[in-house]
């Protein structure tokens, strides 16, 4: 049977929301998936409410090791979704990916400095959705790690920072960076945005983690 581990690797700065005209800043980092091996996947963008690089950050991987029987733990996923897209400065667009089957779940979101239609899942290899009976619901944190109000833009978005201290961590003394759900409203609080998009993390029973990438 195979199994999941989970692992911090080093961090890098991917881009962050300058010209998107918001009141608030945010900057969004991944794993340095370019140290480690082939077998190692991601699950989307870390986000920080400020602009800033990412020394000393850290963000989770996952891989799935053992022998796998009947539907693997990860799988890749099928479709992009847009959630929020603002013109100008080369465009800029929120997006959610997913599977088409439904086992499977999407933990975070993405922010990427282009407009939604030249935006392609072969951007972001080993990019992966988790299947659902390996992770367990979960609270948001109290406050949004972003919002776009003040943009201007068509759509409204707001991103809920996935409260597991496993996902959430700082380098130094900079503020934590936390995997996010982007959800296409303002909600008032963390319980109105799970109600519309439900927060998951680990089932941590059954994903073994390191501090430390190990060798697989």
């Amino acid at each position: 049977m195979s199994q999941l581990i989970t692992a911090l690797a080093p961090s890098v700065w991917v881009c962050d929301d300058i010209h998107s005209g918001a009141s608030a800043d945010v900057s969004f980092a991944m794993p340095d998936m370019a140290q480690l091996a082939p077998s190692w996947r991601w699950l989307g963008y870390n986000a920080v409410s400020q602009h800033q690089a990412f020394p000393g950050f850290t963000s989770l991987v996952v891989a799935e090791v053992g022998t796998i029987v009947g539907k693997p733990l990860l799988k890749a996923p099928d479709f992009l979704t847009r959630m929020w897209e603002k013109t100008g400065y080369g465009g800029m667009c929120v997006v959610s990916y997913g599977c088409n089957d439904t086992d499977y779940v999407a933990v975070s979101d993405m922010y990427v400095r282009n407009y939604f239609e030249g935006v392609s899942l072969s951007q972001f290899p080993n990019l992966v959705c988790v299947r659902r009976d390996a992770l367990k619901a979960e609270y948001y944190e109290k406050t949004t790690v972003w919002t776009d109000a003040g943009s201007g833009a068509q759509d409204n978005v707001s991103l809920w920072p996935v409260r597991d201290w496993r996902l959430n961590w700082s380098g130094d003394t900079q503020p934590d960076a936390y995997l996010f759900k982007a959800i296409s409203s303002y909600p008032d609080t963390r319980s109105a945005a799970s109600g519309i998009t439900q927060a998951y993390t680990f089932d941590w029973a059954q994903a073994g983690f390191y501090s430390e990438v190990p060798s697989l």
